[in-house]
């Protein structure tokens, strides 16, 4: 059943605007079409939905000189972000692919969700058997479209719902429901982060072993041991020669900041991603934890402002580490509040109160 609210979404997108209303159906217009009108019924339970839907979609595709199923496409994905996941090579020219590749590629896929998902709850260098059950659950609620032409393309579906304003309210309390509605949504962006970064250390800078500061450092942006082991196991197989990972954001939610359009990997970049790995895998595991009304419910390490600001959190205190190793707690009402300080004396001037010594590293 197609639902109103994504039909009309889609059509605001591609400029049409809602001429006529009333209590069963509007009448759509475009200020470029002005022959061409659009009559979309609003009542699910009509006997005659679907067959009004169908004639919208036909309308439509005349409008808009393409084909009904690729209106329909557009439609069904207007509130869902899709990566497209693709193994590329030379000899990959019929479409087709190795089974043994693809079956690496949907292994990839299956890993590049679950690691995001697991930094989406906290930033951990190696998560091993601690992997968090929210991230194992998470492979529920994402899908994956038809493979798609083009070398061999694996796209990913996951929900995009829009964030809503920030509230000043200091006695809004956190609404977990919404949190569920919004992860599929962090988790594609903690993805986009942690590739784009892992791509600069393993890839841009090739020439050149990551440091294990640089290692260190990318956890933040959500690389972990078990993201290179995703990307390392569609490397390993000689029929890909890179993989790319493109990011198609949906126009429903804003894009995250800074997130990336695509990233590629060649085979070249393998011995430094799995070296990556395993200097993760011996990192001391730190435990920086984001607090919600007193409750420890995710971990992270806001090293930059833009880092904060990209959570979709809205936290009614904070604790972070502070670079003297101590752990510093703020009143507040909204994440945009939170900036990085890089002292002692300034944590102190900005309202922060130490609450305990951090756990050595």
């Amino acid at each position: 059943m197609w639902d109103p609210e994504e039909i009309t979404a889609y059509l605001r997108f591609e400029g049409w605007r809602p001429s006529e209303s009333g209590p069963l159906a509007q009448l759509w217009s475009h200020d470029r079409r002005p022959h061409d009108g659009l009559l979309v019924p609003l009542i699910t339970t009509a006997s005659d939905y679907p067959r009004r839907v169908t004639i919208l979609f036909e309308d439509l595709a005349r409008a808009e000189h393409r084909a009904v199923h690729e209106i329909e496409d557009d439609i069904s994905l207007v509130f869902h972000d899709i990566t497209r996941v693709r193994a590329t090579h030379p000899d990959l020219l019929d479409g087709t692919i190795p089974f043994h590749t693809g079956l690496r590629l949907f292994q990839t896929a299956q890993r590049l969700i679950k690691a995001s998902a697991a930094a989406t709850i906290r930033r951990q260098g190696s998560f091993g058997s601690s992997m968090p059950v929210r991230a194992r659950e998470h492979l529920l609620n994402v899908r994956l479209g038809q493979t798609q032409r083009g070398s061999y393309i694996l796209p990913i579906i996951s929900k995009a719902v829009p964030a809503p304003p920030v509230s000043d309210d200091p006695q809004e309390e956190l609404d977990i429901g919404l949190e569920e509605s919004l992860f599929d949504r962090r988790g594609t962006s903690t993805m986009s982060d942690a590739l784009q970064t892992l791509h600069e250390i393993a890839v841009v800078r090739s020439e050149q072993r990551p440091s294990r500061q640089d290692v260190t450092d990318a956890v933040h942006d959500g690389v972990s041991r078990e993201l290179c082991n995703a990307i390392d196991t569609a490397l390993t197989r000689e029929s890909v020669a890179e993989l790319d990972v493109t990011f198609n954001w949906s126009r429903a939610a804003q894009a995250p900041m800074g997130a990336t359009g695509q990233v590629s990997f060649p085979r070249a970049a393998k011995e430094n991603v799995e070296y990556i790995a395993d200097t993760l895998k011996k990192l001391p595991r730190t435990r920086e934890h984001v607090l919600l009304d007193g409750s420890p419910i995710s971990t992270m390490r806001p090293t930059t402002k833009r880092q904060v600001e990209k959570s979709a959190w809205r936290p009614s205190s904070i604790a972070v580490v502070a670079p003297s190793g101590l752990t510093w707690t703020k009143p507040t009402t909204s994440r945009r509040s939170i900036t990085t300080v890089p002292s002692n004396e300034s944590w102190s001037a900005g309202s922060w109160t130490p609450i305990q010594a951090a756990e050595p590293s």
